[in-house]
């Protein structure tokens, strides 16, 4: 019995909308935007009376939901039960230690948050303007912490030059993270 076909295209009707049914469902998502909008950015600025403090809370909370999907589009494009890449690292505690060893989506990417953090502590990343280091550390998740301290002694920091060094030296890691 085959359940799907490759290749076969089926004719798609649409829903029959009235020009004010149309209208009125733009209104209505245009709200439901608005309303997620405001009440989902007023949280974090709720939990302070300073706005320095406000805006430095919200970039922290988006730099840091940007970095978390990046570094799962980076390892993985987000398929698979180790999303993260972490079954390797040093926070895995559940799962054989080899690739794709973690089998929960959600210790992988628990796993792969707190290796993270270790980069770009070891790393001495200050901010989320500090690029540098940062890329430091991100080089440093993707090759393993060995790596930081690596660069750090020989070159002082990162390069991609030093990065695509110590991948040929230890033969693995991709120098371009």
């Amino acid at each position: 019995m085959k359940l799907f076909k490759k290749n076969e295209k089926k004719a798609t009707q649409k829903l029959p909308m009235t020009g004010r049914m149309k209208k009125n469902f733009r209104r209505y998502c245009v709200g439901v935007l608005a309303v997620t909008m405001v009440f989902g950015t007023s949280m974090t600025a709720f939990a302070a009376n300073d706005p320095i403090a406000v805006v430095n809370n919200l970039s922290n909370f988006i730099f840091g939901l940007i970095k978390a999907v990046g570094m799962i589009m980076q390892e993985s494009g987000g398929k698979g039960n180790d999303p993260m890449q972490a079954a390797e690292g040093s926070f895995n505690k559940k799962y054989p230690h080899e690739p794709n060893g973690i089998k929960d989506p959600e210790y992988s990417i628990e796993c792969g948050v707190q290796e993270l953090k270790a980069a770009l502590t070891s790393a001495e990343v200050e901010n989320p303007i500090d690029m540098e280091r940062i890329k430091h550390a991100l080089q440093g998740y993707n090759f393993g912490n060995g790596y930081i301290s690596w660069a750090k002694t020989n070159y002082g920091g990162y390069s991609y030059a030093n990065a695509v060094e110590f991948s040929a030296i230890y033969g693995y890691g991709c120098p371009k993270y």
